[in-house]
């Protein structure tokens, strides 16, 4: 979960309140809410949500990918669990395909995912 701020001129409605709901409501988002110093009223905290899960290319599951899609933790949940609030940010191959042992595939995932990100 990535988290910023976006400075804003009008007034807001975001309170830090015991109960923000949803994703806001983790004791990590709290942490980093605290730690940007947001300004109720002028700031408006902004999450990042990031998704990969693997989907299969071809009907033997051979040829597989791992795309990489992202929304706004300000969008509400009813518009985030729909398709078009999210974006794709890049695939990752199948490592299956390429016979290496299991730590180097890791890292290699690793490496691919801070590319795209």
């Amino acid at each position: 979960m990535i988290i910023f701020c976006l400075r804003q001129t009008t007034p807001s409605r975001h309170l830090l309140s015991p109960v923000l709901g949803d994703i806001n409501t983790g004791s990590r988002y709290r942490e980093v809410y605290e730690a940007l110093d947001v300004r109720p009223g002028v700031d408006v905290p902004c999450t990042l949500l990031f998704n990969i899960d693997e989907t299969h290319t071809d009907m033997s599951s051979n040829l597989c990918l791992d795309p990489v899609t992202f929304t706004l933790g300000i969008f509400k949940r009813n518009l985030r669990n729909q398709p078009r609030a999210w974006r794709t940010l890049g695939y990752i191959p199948n490592q299956a395909q390429h016979g290496t042992k299991a730590l180097n595939k890791a890292i290699d995932f690793q490496a691919m995912v801070s590319v795209i990100i």
